[in-house]
């Protein structure tokens, strides 16, 4: 019995062949609700691919986009990822978030796709190992998204220890001058926020001046005057303040629910932003990216 979406790997099976016809080098089979992908033997014939969408989202021109397939999430798990591996060793880039892989699927892939430049497992369940052996053996990587696993601080210390840049997901920017903005990082041991809590912060940079017209859309990657040390254990917080003497105009970030305190707010008039008490707290947090060297 097929644990694929028949509808979902009918539509996956149209759009290989057509990529099999028009030689494409990127392929999207998000979102076609796949679970087993020996029921795809075609994919294997695509040798010519050299990027592979398995995901809900991918990266272009450093901005998500979401699968155009109108089904459900695929969940190949390890079996998939590591078939994928075998049978596509030519792949440069490779997206397999939410997918529920673990870490033997992690460990498929560093054995046969050596080489990878950007690779995205986010939103899976990988662990220490998984990560490790990412580590190890894809050194080669420039991109690596592995946000919402299980891989802790020995994994994020097998991977690396010092945050050196920040990135926003901007979905839209103004023409407006920020005076002094400064970006600041430190660590807490609160599970959530507390506006009533003065946070202290080992690494700030200022961005000045900056014009908030000038950084476009998408990720907005923004490179740390000095590296910010984890040490694996504590809740890292990452403050962002300005000081302009009225508000008029401002631009906007994706953002996601954590389903707590996660977020802190503050703003007033002709006063230093980066000196104002918390006032307002939010359970909606930015998307952001942390660069580990």
């Amino acid at each position: 019995m097929s644990h694929n979406d028949p509808k979902g790997l009918a539509y996956a099976k149209k759009l290989i062949t057509q990529n099999l016809k028009t030689k494409d080098t990127f392929l999207d089979l998000g979102m076609c609700g796949l679970m087993d992908l020996s029921e795809l033997p075609e994919l294997w014939e695509c040798q010519h691919l050299e990027g592979l969408n398995m995901g809900p989202w991918y990266i272009v021109d450093n901005k998500d986009v979401k699968s155009k397939n109108p089904f459900s999430n695929n969940h190949i798990g390890d079996e998939g990822a590591k078939v994928i591996a075998e049978n596509l060793t030519q792949l440069t880039s490779l997206n397999l978030s939410s997918n529920k892989i673990e870490d033997e699927g992690a460990k498929g892939i560093t054995e046969n796709l050596r080489q990878l430049t950007s690779l995205n497992l986010s939103r899976n369940q990988i662990g220490y190992e998984g990560a490790k052996v990412i580590g190890e053996n894809l050194k080669q990587l420039t991109s690596l998204h592995l946000s919402l696993n299980k891989i802790g601080y020995e994994g994020a210390k097998g991977i690396g220890e010092n945050i050196s840049s920040l990135s926003f997901d901007v979905v839209s920017s103004v023409n407006i001058i920020l005076n002094n903005f400064t970006i600041r990082i430190g660590t807490t041991s609160n599970t959530i926020l507390n506006e009533n809590t003065n946070y202290s912060y080992s690494v700030s940079s200022s961005f000045q001046p900056f014009n908030l017209a000038s950084i476009g859309t998408g990720w907005i990657e923004f490179t740390l005057g000095s590296q910010f040390y984890w040490n694996g254990t504590s809740n890292i917080v990452i403050e962002s303040c300005f000081d302009n003497t009225a508000y008029n105009l401002n631009s906007t970030v994706r953002y996601s629910n954590s389903g707590f305190k996660s977020n802190l707010m503050a703003f007033r008039d002709n006063v230093s932003g980066c000196t104002l008490p918390w006032n307002f707290y939010a359970e909606m947090r930015p998307n952001m990216r942390l660069k580990f060297n």
